[in-house]
Order: structure tokens, then C-alpha cells, then sequence
């Protein structure tokens, strides 16, 4: 079987995203952790819906779309273990007789396919989905908290951290500057400098 092509040269290939974005995805990766497309979503270059079409085409599997995810099979939630789903980062969609459709977040790992189909006694159907949709549908079924990451959000090319972050009126002295001066014809205090 040939080497899988790596996401983010099948998304340059595909003209999803540019190479400069793939280069700042990939520092952002670096820098904050996780999957490369679940920093291509939080920086705003790639949707879910186009990032699980990529993902089944480089792993020559069905993805699953958010709407799936919405209408996962109770029977075959209880198939699989909380800490097994969470461990695996994996969430069963339905059951078909002796297969068992398995969402997850990395699909090529024949060990976790093994461990998914020995629990359930099922044979494993795996699908994919980018992470965020994974995650999404571990808390919904298992009650499985998203582990917090600090990442911070670019909109617009402004640091939303640096914009709500508050100002210290406080000079470096440490002296409260008095209140500002009213206009003489109003109450309302007049701010200069702003």
C-alpha cells in the first residue's frame, strides 16, 4: 500500500488553502498542539464540511457529516465503553447486523479498529471525522468534556486576547489620576485623548 499523502499537501493540491496558510497552520500546530485540521478550522482556512471530504480522500474511507453525528444509534453507543470512546476518540453511528459504524478522529489505527471490534464483537466500520465533530459527539453521548487548549482566535488580522484584554488606567507610579474635567455647559464628564 503507497505512503499516505500527507492533509496539508493534499489541501494545497486540491487549492483548499495556499502554502502560506498551510505554513502559519502548521505553526500554529507547533505552538498550541493538536491536529493539523483541527488548526486549519480554528484559524478560519478550512470548514468541517470540506476538512472530512479531504480526510475520506486521503484515507480511501466514508466521512461523517454533523448530521450523522446528530442521530447516533443508542444501541450502539452502549457497544462501546465512555473511556474506551474517549481514549480512542472514536464514537459508534449505527449498527448493521454484525458491523459496527465507527466514527473517529484517526481511523487508520489498526489497533484501536482491533480494540473497538473485540469490545463489541462487532466487525468495525470505520469513518472519519475531523477531530471538533468527534470531540462534539463524545460529549453529547458520553458526557466527555473537551479539554480546554488556549488558543487564541484571529478575526479579521486582530488578536481578539489583545483587544478584550483590559487596559490599567494606573500609571507606573502607582497615583489614581484625578477624574477628568466636566464640560462647563454639560454634566457629562469630556474625555480627551481617545
Amino acid at each position: 500500500m503507497p505512503p499516505l499523502q500527507k492533509l496539508g499537501e493534499l489541501l494545497v493540491d486540491a487549492g483548499v488553502i495556499t502554502r502560506p496558510q498551510l505554513s502559519d497552520a502548521l505553526s500554529h500546530q507547533r505552538q498550541y498542539g493538536g491536529r493539523l485540521g483541527t488548526c486549519l478550522v480554528e484559524l478560519g482556512l478550512v470548514d468541517e464540511k470540506t476538512l472530512a471530504g479531504v480526510l475520506a480522500k486521503q484515507l480511501n474511507i466514508p466521512s461523517a457529516t454533523a448530521a450523522q453525528l446528530e442521530k447516533c444509534e443508542a444501541l450502539a453507543i452502549k457497544l462501546v465503553p465512555a473511556a474506551l470512546a474517549e481514549r480512542l476518540r472514536a464514537v459508534p453511528i449505527r449498527q448493521d447486523g454484525d458491523k459496527l459504524w465507527v466514527v473517529m478522529a484517526d481511523p487508520s489505527d489498526k489497533q484501536a479498529l482491533g480494540q473497538l471490534s473485540k469490545v463489541s464483537g462487532k466487525t468495525i466500520r470505520p469513518m472519519v471525522a475531523p477531530e471538533l465533530l468527534v470531540q462534539y459527539a463524545l460529549e453529547r453521548y458520553y458526557k466527555i468534556k473537551r479539554k480546554p487548549r488556549v488558543v487564541q482566535v484571529r478575526t479579521s488580522g486582530s488578536d481578539l486576547l489583545e483587544i478584550d484584554a483590559p487596559r490599567s488606567s494606573v500609571p507606573l507610579g502607582g497615583q489614581i489620576p484625578p477624574p477628568p474635567p466636566t464640560d462647563a455647559g454639560s454634566d457629562a464628564p469630556v474625555y480627551t485623548g481617545f
